[in-house]
């Protein structure tokens, strides 16, 4: 091969896209914070909410906090867990 052959095989493949297959595992988790607004005391304000799925079997855990922070986000683990009755061998 010539040497400008070498340098575009090189290029094309770090071209080459890459991805997830969203294919899951009996025992894998997603988990992840969002925000929504909600009514307290008949107040709207910005609540954090924290969600972990079993994506497997499409199981899912939902828990609401006054914010996110290092704190809420593993509370919420703790608790995804305890609902489970277990804790996933990977989270994602």
């Amino acid at each position: 091969m010539t040497v400008v052959g070498e340098a575009v095989r090189a290029w094309r493949e770090r071209g080459r896209k890459v991805f997830l297959p969203l294919v899951h595992d009996p025992g894998e988790a997603q988990a992840d914070f969002g925000s929504a607004e909600v009514v307290v005391g008949g107040e709207r304000v910005k609540a954090a909410y924290f969600m972990m799925s079993l994506v497997f079997s499409d199981a899912f855990f939902v828990c609401v906090f006054p914010k996110e922070c290092t704190e809420t986000f593993q509370e919420g683990h703790r608790r995804a867990f305890e609902y489970f009755g277990g804790v996933p061998k990977r989270i994602s």
